[in-house]
């Protein structure tokens, strides 16, 4: 959830841990004999949930990496486990066509095991950890009591192929489920009835995820073999967009003023720009050779600013697309750009502890780097492009003069955690800063004192934004909510 450890199962059993900032392996665990299907941290992440097709699930102390529970009870491949959102139960999905509910604390069994017609391939549960949904291979998707474990009616036949996973709403209301039958679907989770019209592609369907827009309406996006993403509206069952051409995951994201352009980055390496009217794609540019993290329009929307894990900064121009700078000297992750309000400067925060200040016309740096004590998430520009703050890894806020690069007084301890995006007035008299320490908070830009009250969340603060009359504040996390804030 913070984003500072990756971890990964792999065919030969292992389970490997990296640091996501060093790029180095923190651990190797070997304890499985055959291949881990799935990984899934604890809700509060002090312990990591592995299955494996050795037909064992097995729990870790994320803090000392030691085995914790070695769970040997299932008679088949495990193939997918899930915590409750309230961290005190795990389902685990099988091959022997059981789901069973397990004691985090304890590692016992909970009930008994619960028993479908096929194989489990997926495992949700409902926000309030009272409900088990569970989808089978045999296109069926089962209804529990978790506190019980007894089967909440006869299973729905949803799909006449496998069901390769299942989502649920934030709100609990609605499953969406992918087949290999070359459907996404919807159900009410009360009536179980179909919720809309079918979602069809032209090939089998991996995933499903929902996600609430701009407006707070409910969208599903699927992704599938026939290599597209898919983007739903919930209410209607209408497609909205179908966006082709990407071979790999997503990242980056900007559209023009007129939202005539979408602009998109991948782990491939590519920036996509589609023409958002005809869904066609403008230009596909393949000049970074790893993942790209951030793209950016100038206020003048005649040039674009691309960064990526290669170290790289890269200028395009938006009429030709052709490549106008290419910037290299940072020494480590781009992860953030942004162009001045008045379009003469760029400044890019790297994970080499660095801002640098760019000349948006020669692409010649301006000033001297500046120097944070961690790795830089975030970057905002003032009204006036005379001042910059830049967040760190570390939770502290910078302040600095953008025509000289010096640092305007010592950094603010904002956070007790990441600070994952920076936010200012339209005014420029506040900043918004939103945190993995559960909160967003409010700063004067003057003074750097704390404006209001803590911006309080059930966990981690991802995104935060002002309306454009600086009135409303609106944050959004891990919680698939979003707040807004007077």
């Amino acid at each position: 959830m913070h984003g500072t450890r990756l971890v990964c199962g792999a065919k030969d059993g292992k389970i490997i841990i990296w640091d996501a900032d060093t790029k180095e392996i923190i651990r190797c665990l070997s304890h499985h004999t055959d291949w881990v299907t799935c990984v899934r941290f604890s809700p509060d992440e002090k312990r990591l949930a592995s299955a494996s097709r050795d037909g064992t699930l097995k729990i870790w102390d994320v803090e000392t990496w030691e085995l914790v529970f070695n769970i040997d009870d299932h008679q088949g491949k495990v193939w997918t486990v899930a915590y409750s959102p309230n961290g005190t139960k795990i389902a685990s999905g099988s091959y022997d066509r059981t789901v069973r509910i397990w004691n985090a604390a304890t590692g016992k069994q909970q009930t008994q095991p619960l028993s479908h017609d096929a194989f489990v391939s997926s495992v949700v549960w409902s926000p309030d950890s009272r409900r088990i949904i569970s989808a089978c291979h045999d296109g069926q998707i089962y209804f529990w009591s978790a506190p019980t474990g007894a089967q909440l009616g006869s299973p729905l036949h949803a799909h006449s192929g496998i069901i390769t996973l299942l989502a649920i709403s934030p709100d609990g209301e609605l499953i969406a489920s992918a087949s290999l039958d070359r459907t996404a679907r919807l159900w009410s989770t009360s009536t179980r009835k179909p919720f809309g019209r079918v979602l069809q592609h032209a090939s089998e369907v991996g995933t499903v995820a929902f996600s609430p827009d701009g407006q707070l309406q409910l969208k599903l996006i699927s992704t599938s073999n026939d290599k597209t993403v898919r983007i739903w509206d919930v209410e209607s069952g209408k497609q909205e967009n179908s966006l082709e051409g990407h071979t790999s995951g997503t990242l980056g994201l900007a559209v023009s003023m007129d939202g005539k352009r979408l602009v998109c980055g991948a782990k491939d390496g590519k920036v996509i720009i589609w023409d958002t009217d005809t869904k066609e794609i403008i230009r596909c540019l393949s000049h970074c050779t790893d993942w790209v993290i951030c793209v950016r329009f100038s206020p003048d929307e005649k040039r674009l600013a691309s960064t990526s894990r290669d170290g790289t900064l890269k200028i395009w121009d938006v009429e030709t697309w052709e490549l106008v700078f290419d910037i290299d000297d940072h020494q480590g992750i781009v992860g953030t750009v942004a162009y001045s309000p008045n379009g003469t400067k760029i400044a890019s925060g790297s994970y080499d502890q660095t801002v640098r200040i760019w000349n948006a016309a020669t692409g010649k740096q301006q000033t001297q780097p500046l120097s944070h004590s961690e790795a830089v998430y975030s970057i905002v520009w003032s009204p006036d492009s005379r001042r910059l703050f830049s967040a760190c890894d570390d939770g502290q806020i910078y302040f600095w003069s953008a025509p000289t690069g010096t640092q305007l007084g010592s950094p603010l301890r904002a956070h007790s955690d990441i600070i994952n995006l920076l936010a200012i007035s339209s005014d420029g008299e506040l900043l918004a800063s939103a945190s993995m320490d559960h909160t967003a908070r409010l700063w004067s830009t003057s003074t750097r004192k704390s404006f209001g009250r803590v911006l309080q969340h059930a966990s981690g603060v991802a995104t935060v934004a002002f309306s454009p009359d600086g009135q409303l504040v609106a944050t959004g996390g891990v919680q698939n909510i979003i707040f807004l804030w007077d």
